[in-house]
């Protein structure tokens, strides 16, 4: 397991030195003072404020990989790579804020992420994130307060974001109670491309809709693997006509995950400063899984300060939103979700476009 000491070595080496010129005082990264506890038959390991917890044995027990014999499973080790690059990319490089410096959870000092089977999670899902503190036979420190993200015990981290697409969720979750899934799921896919370019993919639709059509009648023949999100000359433009198009918004505003090849991945390309680029010496490009696979996969990430505007102009407006709506009871899951949302959602990525895009 040298290789995934050095990795690690490395990184908390870049890490903790850019970390001491952060706004948080605790370094963003101490994973080579690794503490490890059980309870209950899970195990928890702290890698700064991330704690991975997990089982050697019974129903959620991890999976080992022949000849991965070290005191923890080379799956939980890559899991909290994932997690550390994602928050470097996300916080340190593209400036979204700590989600626990958010003013949603004074006090709170971890993210608690827990590997379960599949029955726990639910059919299909690798990830869950939420907000809430962490379950009670947990053998965390009960006092310290904590968010939490259940993952999968067994799904291929290697070849997979799904960390970084839950750990986005909270950082979401430390700006917006607005959870519409467009807007929730669609921008924390587009956040995908952070580590993994996860497009062009093809379109997963029984048949194809109008939406489909309108949305690129600019094409000579509207391909469903988007091909032109990554070519080099991506035109530089005005925001995308589907913004002002109430047909195609109406398909959109029905989708989740779909809605980043359809809305936001278009978004973040028509940035005239579209790309934040890592060096191309930097330590988070050497960052490596235990079976050598790169954590990075390229050194590109389009679109974050559009996306961060969007977060912080709904940080701003969502009090009014929520009076304007009539809501009562609170952010209530209902509410967080309620369609009538949409309207100021949509006038909030409608400005930002307009003052960011040329």
């Amino acid at each position: 397991m040298w290789y995934i000491i050095l990795a690690i070595s490395g990184l908390a080496l870049l890490l903790g030195a850019r970390a001491a010129r952060a706004k948080r005082k605790k370094p963003v990264l101490s994973a080579l003072a690794v503490r490890t506890r059980e309870s209950h038959g899970f195990q928890m390991r702290e890698y700064d404020f991330f704690r991975i917890h997990y089982s050697v044995r019974g129903p959620h027990a991890v999976p080992r990989a022949p000849g991965d014999d070290g005191d923890c499973p080379a799956q939980v080790e890559d899991v909290a790579t994932q997690f550390l690059v994602a928050h470097h990319v996300f916080c340190e490089l593209a400036g979204f804020r700590h989600p626990l410096d958010s003013p949603f959870f004074p006090g709170r000092r971890y993210i608690d992420v827990f590997l379960f089977h599949q029955g726990i999670l639910g059919e299909h899902n690798k990830g869950l994130s939420f907000s809430v503190p962490v379950p009670a036979k947990s053998p965390a420190d009960p006092r310290a307060r904590a968010s939490s993200i259940y993952l999968l015990r067994d799904f291929d981290v290697q070849h997979n974001v799904t960390p970084a697409h839950e750990y986005f969720h909270q950082i979401q979750n430390g700006m917006t109670r607005i959870t519409n899934g467009w807007f929730y799921e669609g921008m924390a896919r587009w956040s995908q491309e952070a580590l993994h370019i996860q497009f062009p993919v093809p379109v997963t639709r029984r048949r194809p809709g109008p939406l489909m059509k309108k949305s690129h009648a600019h094409l000579s023949d509207p391909p469903l693997d988007y091909p032109w999100l990554h070519t080099p000359d991506y035109p530089r433009h005005r925001p995308p006509d589907v913004l002002y198009d109430p047909s195609a918004l109406a398909d959109i505003l029905k989708e989740s995950y779909l809605a980043a090849q359809l809305l936001w991945i278009p978004l973040a390309n028509c940035l005239p400063d579209a790309e934040a680029r890592l060096p191309a010496g930097d330590a988070l490009l050497r960052a490596r899984y235990s079976d050598g696979t790169p954590v990075m996969k390229d050194h590109l990430f389009r679109g974050a300060r559009f996306m961060r505007t969007v977060l912080e102009e709904l940080e701003r407006e969502q009090a009014a939103i929520y009076r304007k709506n009539g809501f009562r009871g609170g952010w209530t899951s209902k509410n967080r979700r309620d369609p009538r949302n949409n309207r100021y959602l949509l006038e909030i990525v409608r400005s930002t476009a307009e003052r960011l895009c040329p």
